[in-house]
């Protein structure tokens, strides 16, 4: 495991930088590099009798089951970057815009997804999704809307990859960032209640404890136990030690991680409120951000590889042509409520021609809740 893990980080760096010389984010050349070296191409070549380690790909299924601690790390310094990176003071200044985009996603993204996914479920003659083909209208609808709240959520990893390799600053950063942030609490909710509808059009039950419960569960105290324990314990470290702080942070990030888990709280916003309360709550929270983003290179290459390797290009062929559909209905949709959003809330220029760009990756909260679905 540690000799793939050596091997990737120097192969999917070296590939990231050659992606960058045709002026691509670096981490394309990670999820690529991923792809190369995952099961899913060595699958695809077997017919070759490729010599160990490349039959199974060096980053097979047992590989990557051993490098999956470093998928924890790198979600929380993600988390932490983007709550770290999101001030009162620019909220304040750019909350029309901000909540303008957000309202004006939730429905064009809403609407248009839900509205493609009951098309797909038989609405049209020959068209048909395999699984939800000849669902009831309504059984249709509340899953496309599970489907449309996972299309709404963007990855939080890619954003701040991306605003720190180009080293982005600016009002567009500012809304793109807090949108991105807030839009995971927004798909956690909606989420919850459309799962709640097709529990109910099934017959089934969606969840112990009812919506109210799970929202508890899964956002307030998630919130809370970030900003005031996670958020606290880090500021009184950095303010009073303030020695070793890349042990400290690791060290943090796995006990708060297998609390959440132990809990059913959220790791993504236990750690997004704790940087969110160290940054703004804290005069020495600029150490935590910096510690953080020294730390953050090879643990993104390493995470981003690792998507990349969980790809799997034999299951995406048997729905390639509804997959590609849906890609294309949510960025336009994304498109839409982007540039519509920015217009009613008279954000600046920048953001209404390219915002929309920000918006379109996905990856943690997303794959989640569509292992969820599945």
């Amino acid at each position: 495991g540690m000799l793939a893990f050596g091997f990737v980080v120097l192969a999917s760096y070296t590939i990231g930088g050659l992606v960058a010389q045709i002026r691509l984010p670096h981490i394309t050349g990670y999820l690529i590099a991923g792809l190369v070296f995952g099961p899913s191409l060595a699958n695809a070549l077997s017919g070759l009798d490729l010599p160990a380690p490349f039959d199974k790909g060096i980053l097979n299924a047992e590989v990557i089951e051993q490098l999956s601690l470093f998928d924890t790390l790198a979600v929380a310094l993600i988390a932490l970057t983007a709550g770290g990176e999101l001030k009162i003071e620019g909220l304040k200044k750019g909350i029309r815009a901000i909540s303008s985009i957000l309202a004006a996603q939730i429905v064009s993204v809403g609407v248009l997804v839900t509205a493609f996914f009951w098309l797909i479920s038989g609405a049209v003659p020959y068209v048909g999704l395999p699984g939800v083909e000849g669902l009831p209208m309504v059984t249709a609808l509340a899953v496309g809307a599970m489907v449309a709240s996972v299309s709404l959520a963007t990855s939080p990893a890619a954003t701040i990859a991306v605003i720190m390799e180009s080293r982005a600053a600016g009002a567009m950063t500012r809304n793109v960032l807090s949108v991105v942030v807030l839009k995971d609490v927004v798909v956690v909710v909606a989420f919850a209640i459309a799962q709640v509808v097709v529990a109910q059009q099934i017959g089934v039950t969606a969840m112990e404890g009812g919506i109210a419960a799970y929202l508890m569960k899964h956002i307030v105290f998630s919130i809370i136990f970030g900003a005031v324990v996670v958020g606290g314990l880090m500021a009184l470290y950095i303010r009073y030690v303030n020695q070793e702080l890349l042990i400290f942070v690791v060290g943090v990030v796995y006990l708060v991680a297998f609390i959440a888990d132990q809990l059913g709280w959220d790791p993504v916003l236990v750690f997004l409120a704790a940087g969110f309360g160290v940054s703004n709550f804290s005069k020495t929270g600029h150490r935590l951000i910096e510690t953080v983003e020294r730390l953050s290179l090879p643990v993104y290459v390493l995470f981003f590889t690792l998507a990349g390797a969980k790809l799997h290009l034999d299951e995406l062929q048997q729905v390639a042509l509804f997959a590609v559909a849906l890609v294309g209905v949510r960025t336009f949709a994304i498109y839409s409520g982007t540039k519509m959003g920015a217009r009613l809330g008279k954000g600046d220029e920048a953001t209404q021609t390219f915002g929309w760009m920000g918006f379109v990756s996905q990856a943690g909260v997303s794959i989640l809740l569509a292992a969820i679905i599945g």
